[in-house]
């Protein structure tokens, strides 16, 4: 028997063994490439997608509930525009924005009673004066 003249060259065998064409060659990698970004995408659509919400609704509802304080304090204080928009950032700044990411350490007497100051500069004498009494009282959580 003699040796076969594809034994004979194994590389030349190979070599025609391994042609593509430009087609064959292509479409793998895109499959390949779109089942990476799909793998990657649809967990962060599932995780992320809540995870937003629940950033932004925390958000306003925060806002919210500030609105409502400076709202309410308006008459007992007797609040103007500007007044009312100065304490609601203070109190925004403050509290921080309700986010559920944002880690914020909770505030010491010292920095409640600080705080408390700082709005009660915003408002004439004599209700800052109130204001800082009624916190006293234990009007602390508004």
């Amino acid at each position: 028997m003699g040796i076969d003249s594809n034994m004979a060259n194994p590389a030349h065998s190979t070599m025609k063994a391994r042609r593509y064409d430009k087609k064959t060659m292509d479409a793998p990698a895109i499959q390949a490439r779109s089942s990476k970004i799909m793998l990657i995408s649809l967990p962060l659509i599932i995780l992320g997608g809540p995870a937003l919400m629940l950033h932004f609704s925390s958000i306003r509802n925060q806002s919210a509930s500030v609105s409502g304080t400076v709202e309410k304090w308006r008459p007992l204080y007797h609040l103007n525009d500007a007044q009312a928009a100065s304490i609601q950032q203070i109190e925004l700044d403050f509290h921080g924005t309700g986010s559920p990411f944002s880690i914020r350490n909770r505030p010491t007497e010292e920095q409640k009673l600080r705080h408390h100051e700082h709005l009660s500069r915003q408002m004439s004498p004599s209700d800052g004066k109130r204001f800082i009494e009624m916190m006293e009282k234990g009007g602390s959580r508004h």
